[in-house]
């Protein structure tokens, strides 16, 4: 009695066409977008940057004193970058170093041993750079809104008054030039997460600095900025119930930014 082993049947070749055609999505469709809205996370970027090659002038010194208060080691750091979310914190570079101190050298790129960055909180800011936070509930101005310009002025009122009262009770002092940041943290309910349709706001803000006397104008020669900037939602929004978000200014001294008609010697 002959048996007879079962073969397996030919692998058909494969369809060009099948391996193109687009795969079928469950879900799609408005219904679906509806339920799963997209969120993004906004990038993070620092609010200021302190390198030991940047060639902008600044008191070293006191910037090393403050950052030995804060845990941070200057006679290892390259980089600092200065980030605000819930808290305070830094982003430090730091050469790698032996137990004593003594910086690693690294042939294979001809310059020291770079560690790993790391996070470290801090509770002040650096003493070149301030902070200007504006109240909860105030009226913002969007590059979209479509109001009276009765309105649009009384909101632009509000605004640099607020902005200025906030610089005044943070003690701010008077610069010569700053480069200023205008950062929109959201509140709970939020939806508009474009930085750049809040720059009347922004500039509105800008304008309370110099009602309060910290610069002596907002133009070119005083001013860099306001850069717009989209921060993280802030906690306490949330836990107020607050709808809308608030505008904050950060402001570093540029010293190497001198008006013409400043005093010399």
């Amino acid at each position: 009695m002959t048996s007879t082993v079962p073969t397996a049947a030919p692998t058909p070749a494969p369809d060009p066409a099948a391996a193109t055609a687009p795969v079928p999505v469950k879900g799609r469709g408005k219904r679906a977008k509806r339920r799963l809205p997209l969120r993004r996370q906004p990038i993070l970027t620092p609010i200021a940057v302190y390198d030991c090659h940047d060639p902008m002038p600044c008191d070293r010194d006191a910037l090393n004193t403050w950052a030995r208060s804060q845990g941070l080691h200057p006679e290892l750091t390259y980089r600092w970058e200065v980030y605000r979310t819930d808290h305070l914190w830094v982003r430090a570079y730091e050469y790698a170093a032996e137990p004593d101190g003594t910086l690693i050298w690294d042939p294979a790129h001809e310059d020291f041993h770079r560690a790993a960055p790391y996070d470290q909180p801090i509770m002040t800011l650096p003493p070149d750079l301030w902070m200007v936070e504006l109240p909860w509930g105030l009226p913002l101005l969007s590059a979209n809104d479509r109001i009276h310009h009765r309105v649009r002025a009384e909101y632009t009122r509000a605004l640099r008054s607020a902005a200025a009262a906030a610089a005044k009770a943070a003690r701010l002092p008077a610069m010569q030039a700053a480069h200023v940041i205008g950062e929109y943290r959201p509140g709970h309910r939020a939806r508009r997460r474009d930085a750049a349709n809040w720059s009347p706001s922004f500039k509105a803000a800008a304008d309370g600095l110099v009602d309060a006397g910290v610069l002596d104008d907002d133009d070119a020669s005083r001013m860099v900025g306001p850069d717009p900037r989209l921060g993280p939602p802030d906690p306490d929004a949330a836990l107020a119930g607050i709808r809308w978000g608030r505008i904050v200014l950060y402001l570093r001294i540029r010293a190497d930014l001198m008006p013409d008609d400043a005093p010399t010697g």
